[in-house]
């Protein structure tokens, strides 16, 4: 009993965290990575708070049926806690995330699921003793597989993305993987040792750790674009200058919106804020396939740098660029056009001297306004 009682102060203590972390302002205005954390918070919640039911209602023949329903949902959460966990993955490694993936990844939910519904008349996963205790029984391994299986993709989808990072970019994916096996050793410990609670309390310290590395890529984000911010930009620099590439030459493009000041003053500052949004939709479309780094550096002014490039790849870029915004423009039927003015220099890595390369690119961007370039046809 005293441990029953234990465990249900537990629970409900973890679910009080997730609350203030749900509570917390950083979700005041969700993109998508964030609305996929959020699911995941919400339905950890459920499972924390169904496990307390369990726990609580264990051998009692006068809420059995409350056992009954409670284990149940309890197990229904578990899965649907490792699935949203896996879908939050998919779109912290690629920024999105399409319905065939996420019915993919739904085919081990579903079949969870049809072994929940013949467990009352097989007894596969559990059963419940004539003192009506909850009992584990042979399978019930199997639901747990659909967790690990989840919890491992998870990892491997990180994983990619870290290997085929530079060593900067790595970053935020071996976190994701620290934050993912801090669950798989907590869901292993209580697989097999019955009555540690360790599954979820792990679960709830991976995104209690998940959050704070929210909030601290909040402060290198740009509020309106969700780029990277002026500080992030200058963190960057400082760390490739500090272990240069030996691999080839290093790119940046600065780029800046043309005649955005006429924007503002016509149309309005709200306008201005959703040119910025468009175009900084273009340049994240753009990069979807190249591992580099963007930013908002200020104003209407954005910056790309591409390590171990070459001149190929950049004009290429600066196509693509181009091709995109004014497909958008097309699409959008403003009164006004976005096209960008853009400048770009380069040196090798192993001789990086930032300050000469901004200002080459930044005089090149400059010399690109003055000649007013047309965009580019797209054919």
């Amino acid at each position: 009993m005293v441990h029953s009682v234990l465990y249900v102060e537990i629970d409900i203590f973890a679910a009080l965290v997730i609350l203030v972390i749900m509570n917390h302002n950083a979700f005041s205005a969700l993109d998508t990575n964030e609305k996929a954390f959020k699911s995941v918070l919400i339905a950890l919640i459920f499972v924390l708070l169904s496990d307390a039911a369990t726990w609580g209602f264990d051998g009692s023949e006068e809420y059995f049926g409350m056992l009954v329903f409670s284990e149940y949902f309890y197990y229904i959460a578990t899965v649907l806690v490792c699935y949203f966990m896996l879908l939050y993955c998919r779109v912290f490694c690629y920024g999105s995330l399409e319905f065939k993936w996420a019915a993919i990844f739904a085919v081990p939910v579903l079949l969870a699921f049809i072994l929940l519904a013949v467990n009352p008349f097989t007894g596969l996963i559990f059963t419940f003793d004539a003192s009506c205790l909850y009992r584990r029984s042979s399978y019930f391994f199997l639901i747990g597989s659909v967790n690990y299986i989840h919890l491992i993709a998870g990892v491997i989808l990180a994983a990619r993305r870290a290997l085929s990072s530079t060593a900067d970019q790595r970053k935020p994916y071996t976190r994701l993987i620290t934050f993912l096996m801090v669950t798989l050793l907590g869901s292993l410990i209580q697989m097999l040792i019955y009555g540690a609670v360790t599954i979820w309390i792990s679960a709830v310290l991976s995104m209690l750790m998940c959050y704070v590395y929210l909030q601290n890529n909040n402060l290198a984000m740009d509020a309106l674009t969700h780029l990277n911010n002026r500080r992030r930009f200058d963190e960057f620099v400082k760390t490739e200058s500090e272990h240069p590439n030996q691999l080839g030459e290093f790119f940046l493009l600065v780029l800046d919106i043309d005649h955005f000041k006429m924007i503002n003053d016509t149309y309005g500052h709200a306008e201005g804020d959703q040119a910025l949004v468009s175009a900084a939709c273009v340049l994240k479309k753009a990069m979807e396939d190249e591992h580099g780094f963007l930013a908002r550096i200020g104003g209407d002014e954005f910056a790309i740098i591409l390590p171990a490039a070459n001149e190929d790849i950049i004009e290429n870029l600066i196509f693509k660029i181009r091709c995109l915004m004014d497909n958008t423009n097309k699409e959008a039927g403003k009164p006004y056009e976005i096209n960008f003015s853009i400048g770009h220099a380069s040196q090798y890595g192993n001789e990086l001297n930032f300050e000469k390369l901004f200002s080459d690119a930044d005089e090149n961007m400059y010399e690109s306004k003055k000649k007013n370039h047309d965009k580019s046809t797209c054919s």
